[in-house]
């Protein structure tokens, strides 16, 4: 979607330029939201997972809120129409590089081995033949 908007947005909006790159960018958020949700309570125990969801919510709105923060110095001061779009231009392309990085981490984290998982049975536990 960041690759669109550079590619594709000048200084007048137009429908064919924003609707595929918000379909994009949207479809991309509804496909990684789940996930990254799953992933960070998959390996929880149980007594853990409403602090394994909070601490997920805690580093995706931090991130929001530093990406707003770096908003206003990417941009910078622009004059004129073609100062703001290579502004937003400039914005667009460093969503784009931190996006590839966060992909290419969960990539390479995800290849790690996986601890084999161990089944516990009780003490109490019988079995009886039929």
């Amino acid at each position: 979607a960041m690759a669109w908007y550079v590619l594709t947005l000048g200084t007048e909006p137009t429908l064919a330029g924003w609707l595929p790159a918000n379909m994009i960018g949207g479809a991309g958020v509804a496909c990684t939201m789940p996930v990254l949700a799953a992933g960070a309570a998959s390996r929880l125990p149980v007594d853990k997972l409403a602090v394994g969801g909070a601490v997920n919510q805690t580093g995706r709105q931090s991130g929001g809120a530093i990406g707003v923060a770096l908003l206003v110095p990417l941009l910078g001061t622009a004059s004129g129409a073609a100062g703001a779009l290579a502004g937003f231009h400039r914005m667009w392309l460093f969503a784009a590089a931190c996006s590839l990085l966060a992909g290419l981490t969960a990539v390479l984290l995800g290849r790690r081995q996986a601890e084999p998982e161990t089944v516990r049975v009780p003490a109490t536990a019988t079995v009886t033949p039929d």
